[in-house]
């Protein structure tokens, strides 16, 4: 079907420009960009955004460009004259984007060859916004089958997408531009951990149509330790929070709102479970925690799982906001151990399936 693609529609293809933020990447720079000038496809724009690495990811990005001559005028490298943030450099790739869609794709991770040729076609056949296709985390032992298939709703969907149902990655989804230019969607300066959480919603909130190829093109590296995904610190997890806070007044006296508080909800899990194991939040940070657990309606707690509520109970149960006993965080430690280790041995053992959900 892709080359029938070609042969109907050579001259009224879609423009795409796949857009790269690029920031310490140097080992994994050259994977991702030969995926990248390597696509079945031809009408596309490559921006990379280089945010003042301070490695040699731009020197092996020319170099690999050597390869690639007859894409020398469709290679872009925007130069930030200072590091700005995850956040900014999407926005600056935005901004120097002609495409009529935009892809992403984080520069320690890599696509199939033949993806922007699927996105596009399912997008000309549907007449879709967004194109979605399934990924694979990829672990340094396992790769895991993420299955990313969207409601047969948008409303659906977007429910699922903010209460952490659903992947929220910007990265490897076909996005109509105009999408992004209309409503002047652009990230908040800053916020560079779940600045995608922030960012995605909006365009699901806005397209017409959102639709899906049933296979895994996106390769989501789960090696590179540099990567705001990997770093744990209390000005980081406070990113998170400020991510938060964009989507909250976005969906203000909306029927999403009570999606965003279970949201809010597993976020106060996932960095509870960081605080008891001792990884970068201090007891000040508990405290922060301990207010927004409280801010937390009793019909969202009884909704959710039950071995999180087991997990944030001890901040319903604590009077003293200052900090955890030495005991109470030893025992809610094990169980947080516990939960990563079943949470570690369904990933390995069922990395192989598709579309299952992991806590």
């Amino acid at each position: 079907m892709v080359e029938n693609l070609y042969i109907i529609m050579k001259d009224s293809l879609p423009k795409v420009s796949i857009c790269i933020p690029v920031y310490g990447v140097e080992k994994f720079m050259e994977k991702c960009a030969r995926s990248l000038f390597e696509q079945t496809y031809s009408n596309i724009e490559y921006i990379f955004v280089n945010d003042c690495t301070k490695d040699n990811s731009i020197v092996v990005l020319r170099q690999v460009m050597e390869d690639y001559p007859l894409l020398k005028d469709r290679i872009h490298i925007v130069e930030h004259s200072q590091n700005k943030g995850l956040a900014v450099a999407r926005n600056t790739a935005i901004e120097h984007a002609h495409g009529d869609f935009v892809m992403w794709v984080d520069s320690d991770d890599y696509i199939d060859a033949k993806t922007i040729a699927l996105l596009v076609e399912k997008q000309i056949e549907k007449d879709a916004d967004i194109v979605i296709s399934d990924a694979y985390r990829c672990y340094p032992s396992f790769r895991e089958y993420v299955c990313l298939k969207p409601e047969f709703c948008n409303k659906h969907y977007l429910h699922k997408v903010l209460r952490g149902e659903t992947e929220h990655w910007l990265a490897g989804k076909l996005l109509r531009r105009r999408l992004y230019t209309e409503h002047n969607i652009r990230a908040r300066e800053g916020a560079n951990m779940g600045e995608d959480f922030q960012v995605y919603p909006q365009l699901v909130f806005y397209a017409n149509r959102i639709d899906y190829v049933e296979e895994p093109l996106y390769y989501y590296m789960f090696h590179n330790t540099n990567s705001y995904g990997h770093t744990v610190s209390e000005a980081i997890q406070n990113q998170r929070w400020a991510s938060y806070e964009v989507l909250e007044d976005f969906f203000d006296n909306t029927e999403y709102s009570i999606d965003l508080n279970y949201q809010k909800l597993q976020m106060i899990y996932f960095q509870f479970k960081t605080y008891v194991l001792n990884i970068g939040l201090s007891d000040t940070y508990y405290q922060m925690l301990w207010r927004k657990m409280h801010e937390i309606d009793n019909l969202t707690y009884k909704n959710y799982p039950l071995f999180k509520r087991m997990m944030v109970h001890p901040l319903l149960r604590e009077n003293n906001q200052k900090s955890l006993s030495n005991s109470k965080k030893n025992l809610m430690r094990l169980y947080a151990r516990t939960i990563n280790a079943v949470n570690y041995a369904l990933r390995n053992t069922k990395s192989h399936l598709r579309c299952f959900h992991i806590f």
